[in-house]
């Protein structure tokens, strides 16, 4: 697996690896992942993580996107948002659902400087969702995470030009 190289003053390196595969929220690369607790702020409103933004979304009142906003980990406003009922649910076309997740990645590298610095750090390597079974946002489907990943790098890096 890739690592992260450090200089002689602690500063990461450029990561010249051709790919990285990322799942969880811990671990080397769980930066990446949009469960990865970090405080965005999308239209005024502050979230937790991508995830929270993400999952706040599906609910259709402002009660039932604060429940799911509330959650101590991204996992649980997961699991919360999937408590809904139909009648409970906004319905999003699969761009939404993309344009959604963009927007917290977007966020999350652009307004914490730290995790942006890391992002650069990978350099060119592709990102992988390494989903065992998401056949949408991760490797076995369309990779949309790791797609929006290196979206959101190339958004860092234009920022540090």
């Amino acid at each position: 697996m890739p690592q992260i190289l450090f200089d002689d003053v602690g500063s990461m390196k450029k990561q010249k690896s051709t790919s990285i595969k990322f799942y969880h929220d811990t671990g080397e690369w769980g930066f990446l992942s949009p469960m990865y607790l970090c405080k965005i702020k999308i239209d005024g409103v502050e979230y937790k993580s991508p995830e929270h933004y993400y999952q706040s979304g599906k609910a259709a009142t402002q009660s039932k996107r604060e429940c799911i906003m509330n959650t101590d980990t991204a996992y649980e406003a997961k699991i919360r948002s999937h408590t809904l009922k139909d009648t409970e649910l906004v319905t999003r076309s699969p761009q939404e659902k993309i344009e959604a997740i963009r927007r917290g990645f977007i966020a999350k590298f652009t307004q914490n400087p730290e995790l942006g610095e890391k992002l650069l750090a990978t350099g060119d390597a592709m990102l992988f969702e390494d989903s065992p079974d998401d056949l949408f946002w991760g490797i076995k489907g369309e990779n949309w995470i790791g797609k929006l990943v290196m979206e959101a790098r190339e958004i860092v890096k234009k920022g540090k030009a």
